[in-house]
């Protein structure tokens, strides 16, 4: 799945902060994610003054925050070295990746710090930032012991440029299992849950009816929050001789996942109908061909 660009701001860019290791304050920009994701690197417009500056490795970190305040505490963290960062004019935007990614909810604020390496006076690096704050999402800090106290920079407002990008939430993976002991009323029908997205499941069971392609608006069975692994579900009150559909589902914070859709007759054994399989129901010969639409013939040999 591609990466896409989830908060960012690069507008108003008119100032710029510098920062070093222990020499200069650190820096921070809080930001507000809209929906929850995995972000996987960020996107920061960084300078350098003069050529001969060496700013080295530059560490970037997402932070929790209390208040919409920076905190020290550490979510993840990535680096980029800033030593061939252009000089002059407003600079670049250069990209830091978090191995592994981080999960970030929706309407959480979120801290992204930076810090250089060098703590020479040709070591420092510089931040470009919107001195007007327009970045409705947060605001630019600066924290001068290392990290564990921050304050909000300037008399007005303030934000610096950046952008971070990962991937949308993923819902849960199921599939559809084996249907066994079919009988005129009542079925039974496995399943499986191999991942659970990104957050818990929270309902998980089977959906069916007598048309293709249930959902959870049809009949179904409520099995509560899942785990890894297989499960089966109970059918009851069907009527016999109808033909059923049927499809495995999981639900979680970003949504329900379904698995492949089987059929069955009620009350005839030996009736799951899937792609190129065969059965016999009644006087009936029944075939499935691979666009999944159901063939049948029906008669005697004289």
């Amino acid at each position: 799945m591609a990466d896409v660009v989830f908060e960012q701001y690069i507008t108003g860019d008119n100032t710029e902060t510098a920062f070093r290791d222990e020499a200069s304050p650190w820096v921070a920009e809080t930001f507000t994610p809209t929906a929850r994701h995995t972000m996987n690197f960020v996107k920061v417009r960084l300078r350098r003054e003069l050529a001969a500056d060496a700013p080295g490795l530059v560490t970037a970190t997402i932070r929790s925050t209390t208040a919409g305040v920076p905190t020290s505490t550490i979510l993840k963290s990535g680096t980029f070295n800033a030593d061939a960062v252009e000089t002059g004019g407003t600079g670049e935007f250069v990209t830091i990746f978090f191995p592994g990614g981080v999960i970030l909810e929706a309407s959480t604020v979120y801290a992204l710090g930076l810090k250089s390496s060098s703590d020479d006076a040709n070591g420092a690096i510089r931040w470009r930032r919107d001195s007007s704050g327009s970045y409705a999402g947060g605001a630019a800090y600066t924290s001068s012991d290392l990290g564990v106290t921050w304050t909000f920079l300037g008399g007005g407002s303030s934000d610096f440029m950046f952008g971070e990008w990962g991937e949308a939430a993923q819902k849960p993976v199921v599939s559809t299992g084996a249907l066994s002991a079919i009988e005129a009323t009542t079925a039974t029908c496995a399943g499986s849950l191999s991942d659970l997205g990104q957050s818990s499941v929270t309902e998980h069971g089977h959906v069916w009816a007598t048309t293709i392609d249930p959902d959870t608006s049809d009949f179904k069975t409520t099995l509560g929050a899942g785990s890894l692994g297989d499960f089966s579900s109970d059918l009851t009150s069907l009527t016999e001789g109808q033909k059923y559909y049927i499809r495995a589902y999981a639900t979680n914070t970003q949504g329900t996942s379904f698995g492949e859709g089987k059929s069955w007759t009620s009350g005839s054994p030996g009736t799951v109908l899937e792609p190129r399989e065969i059965a016999v129901v009644g006087t009936q010969f029944r075939y499935v061909g691979e666009d999944g639409q159901e063939y049948w013939t029906q008669g005697i040999i004289p």
